[in-house]
Formats: C-alpha cells, sequence, structure tokens
C-alpha cells in the first residue's frame, strides 16, 4: 500500500465552528495524518453529529450566517496550516462581498445549498460568480437533487464562468457519481472532492485516468482524515497521490 505520510498532504475541506476544542483537535489529526495544510469552511451552519436529522427535517439549523470572520482570524493566526475559504449566501452577499473578501486575504469560496437558498440559475448566483471569475478563485460546492443546485444547473454555471474552478464535494452527488465524473472529464474546470466518496468512485476515477481532476478532502470533524486518505492509498499509486493529496489543490488554489 502507498505510504501516503512521505507526501506533503493538503486537505481541500474541513469544518471549523468557533471552538477552540475543535482547532487544536483538527491540529491533532493534521499531525496524525500527515497534513500540513487544510482548507476551512464554515462550520457552525449545522451541528455534524445531526447532519441526517437536519437532511429529514427534524433539526433545524444551527446558524444561517457563516463564520466567515473567525475563519480568516484563526487562518491568520496560522498562515502555514489553514487557507481559508468564504461561504457566500446569495440571498445576503453580493459582488462587492467577494471583492472584499478576496482584499481580506480569503483563497476561495463555498456555495452550500444544503443551509443557503443557492440556485446556480439565478443572476445573485451569476452575479457573484463573475465577480469571483474576475479572481480565478475556486468554489467549493455541493451538488443536489434539487433543479435550482443540481449537476446540471452547474455544468451551465461552469461553462459561463471558465475561470473557476468548481469543486464538488464528496465525488458528486451520493458518493460515486457517473454524471460527476463525466462532467470532471469533459470539462477542464471542474474537480472532483474525495471525502466520504466511495471505493467504486475511485476506482472508476483511477481507470479514466483522472488522478489530475481528483483532490483529497476529509469533511473532518465528521470524519477522520488518516481513514479518508486509507482508502485513496486502497486504490491509488504513490504517484496518484501525490496530485491527488497535493498537486492539484496546489494547482487551484495557486501555492
Amino acid at each position: 500500500m502507498p505510504n501516503h505520510q512521505n507526501i506533503y498532504l493538503i486537505d481541500f475541506h474541513a469544518h471549523l465552528d468557533n471552538s477552540k476544542e475543535r482547532l487544536d483537535q483538527l491540529f491533532i489529526a493534521q499531525e496524525n495524518s500527515g497534513i500540513e495544510k487544510t482548507v476551512i469552511v464554515s462550520g457552525n451552519l449545522i451541528e455534524p453529529a445531526n447532519l441526517g436529522d437536519f437532511l429529514r427535517g427534524t433539526e433545524s439549523v444551527k446558524n444561517y450566517e457563516p463564520n466567515n470572520a473567525y475563519l480568516l482570524d484563526v487562518a491568520k493566526a496560522n498562515p502555514a496550516r489553514l487557507i481559508p475559504f468564504f461561504t457566500v449566501d446569495p440571498s445576503y452577499h453580493i459582488a462587492e462581498d467577494i471583492e472584499e473578501a478576496m482584499k481580506l486575504g480569503f483563497r476561495g469560496f463555498k456555495f452550500n445549498p444544503l443551509v443557503h437558498k443557492i440556485d446556480f440559475r439565478s443572476d445573485s448566483v451569476r452575479n457573484i460568480c463573475a465577480a469571483i471569475n474576475a479572481y480565478s478563485a475556486p468554489i467549493y460546492t455541493h451538488i443536489t437533487l434539487n433543479p435550482a443546485s443540481s449537476i446540471e444547473a452547474l455544468a451551465d454555471l461552469s461553462q459561463a464562468h471558465h475561470k473557476i474552478n468548481f469543486v464538488l464535494g464528496h465525488m458528486g452527488y451520493a458518493t460515486s457519481d457517473q454524471m460527476a465524473l463525466n462532467l470532471a472529464e469533459r470539462r477542464d474546470n471542474i474537480y472532483l472532492e474525495t471525502s466520504v466518496g466511495s471505493i467504486l468512485a475511485f476506482k472508476c476515477a483511477k481507470q479514466r485516468n483522472l488522478r489530475n481532476k481528483v483532490i483529497f478532502g476529509s469533511e473532518y470533524p465528521a470524519h477522520e482524515p488518516s481513514i479518508e486518505l486509507g482508502k485513496l492509498a486502497l486504490i491509488f499509486s504513490q504517484d496518484d497521490l501525490a496530485l491527488i493529496g497535493r498537486a492539484n489543490a496546489q494547482f487551484i488554489l495557486g501555492i
């Protein structure tokens, strides 16, 4: 089995709430997994342990306002270890907020259709993406079965904003998604993030030689980075893991 511990790693997807305990636990997870840098996104919107109940509608959103300011503060305090992404709520944020976020030091953006009403076809999202496109910054997003945030809608959005690299969480929809793999294969600016992804999805990505379009992410704190890396090491070679665990993220982030 390839030894991912010998690779300089970037975790492209971890959530942080405002607690020092969760930040300290993330640093321990980094050390245990050989991760040097982690992309951090808002973790104060949904309680990770209650995600299933939230999706059933029996658990409410904790907060609608993402803790972007906190993420920026902890990233500035730990610049060698943390890379902050700005969570966008299109019902509230406008293009000027994107420009301000970039000036403040955010390195990318996140859309969260599970919490916010995000319609990839809407004027508000397209105006926001036009602002992001001007900076060639990446967007991490989930896709859903809702036509407003479906893979078809995202395909149209990504074609209109070709300077944005769109990173689809969890290998697409439902952890093994042929439509997402197809889109990543034919569209230069579509990437697949691996957290909670299935072995079948990883095997398919390898068979299609999509190692340049796959990016390691852990979904911390709900999932353990070392376990997510272990799944990848079952399928991909050491050279593959150097791309998936580091180089692809470096390219997208410009580092």
